[in-house]
């Protein structure tokens, strides 16, 4: 008896580390992509460290609590 008939047929199967890793990526670039958006609204003679600080890491951290909520539902 093997073990091919447990399988779904016509669907494959994506390991769950390859999707956490994929999730990740995205959360990573789309931080450094609305951190950075937000940078280039301000005029830079009105921006201040913590300005720059604070736009990247507000996206930053909506990405970690939307993390947060998907690894409670796990």
């Amino acid at each position: 008896m093997s073990l091919d008939g447990a399988r779904p047929r016509g669907r494959i199967a994506i390991p769950k580390e390859i999707i956490n890793i994929a999730g990740t990526a995205l959360a990573i670039f789309l931080a450094v992509f609305l951190g950075g958006l937000l940078v280039s609204a301000i005029p830079p003679e009105r921006q201040s460290v913590w300005f720059t600080a604070g736009a990247f890491l507000t996206p930053a951290a909506a990405m970690f609590a939307l993390y947060w909520l998907i690894a409670q539902k796990l």
